[in-house]
């Protein structure tokens, strides 16, 4: 499979997320790794994802990487459904609880 290097945005949020080269290099070595299989889909947004959530932890970001690399919707969903305060995701924030028997 072809290689699909780091965007721009990619490279910035790397930069404005980690202070070291050692740090850097490390997470765009991670970032790198997904993309490796022809059914690993929407590269970007997962990348993205996976900075959003880890918030400049490497150990953070490695689970992360493993997890879409297994499947990319599953962080897509932690990435782009769940708050960032750990609250439910927003789609059911609202939602009733009761059952239309209740």
């Amino acid at each position: 499979m072809t290689s699909v290097p780091l965007s721009e945005e990619v490279e910035n949020r790397i930069r404005a997320m980690f202070s070291g080269e050692v740090a850097r290099a490390s997470a765009r070595s991670m970032l790198l790794e997904y993309q490796t299989e022809a059914w690993h889909g929407e590269v970007e947004r997962v990348r993205i994802g996976v900075l959003q959530i880890c918030q400049g932890n490497l150990e953070r970001m490695r689970r992360l990487v493993d997890v879409a690399k297994r499947d990319y919707r599953d962080l897509l969903m932690l990435a782009e459904y769940m708050p960032a305060d750990g609250n439910k995701p927003i789609s059911q924030r609202n939602a009733r609880r009761e059952t239309p028997d209740e």
